[in-house]
């Protein structure tokens, strides 16, 4: 890499042109060097860079960190206590809202769908009882946290699972107890997952929504692929439109402003 890309490599959502690499990983950086720059920060020694990076064009690159023992000595002073206490509550809170609202999501539905006893129903009124406006399909983790992000920057409510199976499932079993609700305003939908593609649920949720099982959806694609024909089979399965990734925080505004 030259010193731009090496530049790009720790921003959220970026993406290195080299067109001769681009099959290898045409879904760009996302935000997985981003955590990790960050977490080598906040584990590092004072005053530290976080990831170092030297690279030769065409050649290759050495990525390095330091990561400091907090540990390595007996703690015997108060602000010493305080200081690792605050690390690890730092770290706690990076890996618990990366994931808290997938699980609570699926502890909820979970326990809704069972409807074991009428409290279940009041424990999740108050979470389920607003519409979520967005679906969000994708099976992959750091896709999933990107779409997280920048939907929570617009304040949109959404719900993301991982498989074309699991947006079905989530299509046909959705209930709101406030009135008026539509379900889903707008599906977000992978096109390369395993077992479904996203061809593949489209055309079966069109297939409910003519059985009138599902409510009419905007289903919008989301695909890494450059070419036209992979483009127009999810514009044919049913999609008003197909997206490429890496998805950007204008095509998430664009799509709330035509959609929702």
């Amino acid at each position: 890499m030259d010193q731009q890309d090496i530049k790009k490599l720790f921003e959220d959502y970026t993406h290195i042109c080299r067109e001769d690499m681009v099959q290898i990983n045409p879904n760009g950086v996302g935000l997985g060097l981003s955590i990790a720059y960050n977490l080598a920060k906040l584990l590092g020694p004072k005053n530290n860079k976080g990831i170092k990076v030297v690279s030769a064009l065409d050649r290759g690159s050495t990525f390095s960190f330091l990561i400091e023992n907090k540990r390595s000595e007996p703690v015997q002073s108060a602000p010493e206590n305080e200081e690792i206490s605050l690390l690890k509550s730092e770290i706690d809170d990076i890996a618990i809202e990366s994931v808290i609202d997938q699980k609570k999501f699926k502890s909820y539905s979970k326990r809704y769908s069972r409807r074991e006893t009428s409290d279940v129903a009041l424990i999740t009124q108050r979470e389920i009882s607003e519409c979520v406006p967005v679906l969000v399909v994708d099976d992959d983790t750091f896709n999933i946290l990107a779409y997280e992000s920048l939907l929570d920057s617009l304040h949109i409510k959404y719900t993301c699972v991982d498989s074309g199976k699991a947006a079905i499932d989530t299509l046909l079993n959705k209930r709101c107890f406030g009135s008026g609700c539509k379900c889903f305003s707008v599906v977000l939908m992978d096109q390369e997952m395993p077992e479904m593609t996203g061809v593949e649920t489209i055309s079966e949720i069109k297939k409910l929504q003519r059985q009138d099982l599902i409510p009419d959806i905007d289903i919008i694609g989301c695909t890494a692929h450059q070419r036209k024909e992979d483009i127009d089979l999810m514009i044919n399965a049913g999609a008003k439109e197909c997206i490429q990734k890496p998805i950007s925080m204008l095509q998430i505004q664009n799509i709330v402003q035509k959609y929702l």
